[in-house]
């Protein structure tokens, strides 16, 4: 193999929340900067209306259940916001509330009300609708008769300009004893973001070296967000003076408070594993 198409590998723990961390082998192709990253993910965790699932896939179909999941959050929020305001200026017009401006606040309330619960909801028809992909059987064709037996593996793959996440798992039928493994992103949304301005990069100290100015961010970040809003943002960082590689990651997402809203955030931390 040729020198431009050397690669390098490495281990990394990675530390993503109090308690919770995975072993990642992290390749780095060196003639197009290319990290692929792969680690073994968490089994699907069960979900509000799990049990119910059956039923409602009857009741709604499963055409109709995966548009409405398929809707994104901020759209389904404004259609909500505006049906459930007309319907309860509705309401209030015809308890005479309407016509002040106390009517008028108070269906700006109930509205807000119903969208703190239609938004989770919608999400619930997502899980069902992926919770019905995932436990058809691919050979006998019977529902909700597959689990999950192993843990997936996981797929990050990040270049100077793009970046993608694989995700495979493993659903064991039941009935015939089939292996189903299925592929797919999982609704998370990728891309790539702008790289950190200067004067915010020379406040990082090298790992390594100990100096902070010394690192340059050789490619654009990485960004993932989920369908719960919860966003991951890493970068590549190398040091001018030791040569180290880093790399570095936060996860955050919104929460509504008395100001409007505000992002708790939390680092991801990448440590160097020679296990």
């Amino acid at each position: 193999m040729g020198k431009m198409n050397t690669a390098k590998e490495s281990k990394k723990l990675i530390k993503y929340k109090p308690g919770k961390e995975y072993i990642a082998t992290i390749q780095c192709t060196l003639s197009s900067t290319t990290h692929t990253i792969t680690y073994k993910g968490d089994l699907k965790e069960g979900f509000f209306l799990k049990d119910l699932a059956p039923g409602l896939i009857k009741i709604f179909g499963k055409s109709f259940t995966s548009a409405v999941g398929e809707i994104p959050n901020s759209l389904f929020a404004i259609i909500f916001f505006i049906v459930s305001f007309f319907f309860s200026a509705f309401f209030l017009s015809v308890a005479n509330y309407y016509t002040s401006e106390r009517g008028i606040l108070l269906a700006i309330l109930l509205s807000g009300f119903v969208i703190t619960t239609a938004v989770p909801l919608k999400l619930q028809y997502y899980y069902i609708a992926e919770y019905y992909r995932n436990t058809v059987c691919n050979n006998c064709g019977k529902e909700f008769i597959c689990r999950e037996t192993e843990k997936p593996d996981i797929k990050e793959i990040s270049t100077p300009e793009t970046y993608r996440i694989q995700i495979t798992r493993y659903w064991s039928c039941r009935s015939c004893g089939y292996m189903n493994v299925r592929e797919s992103s999982e609704g998370f949304v990728t891309k790539k973001g702008k790289t950190m301005k200067v004067s915010d990069l020379a406040k990082v100290q090298c790992k390594r070296c100990g100096k902070t100015g010394t690192y340059i961010e050789y490619k654009k970040p990485d960004i993932r967000v989920s369908k719960e809003q919860e966003t991951m943002e890493r970068r590549y960082y190398r040091c001018k003076l030791c040569n180290y590689e880093d790399i570095a990651a936060t996860e955050f997402f919104m929460v509504p408070d008395s100001g409007g809203v505000s992002a708790i955030e939390w680092n991801i931390d990448y440590e160097d594993y020679f296990g």
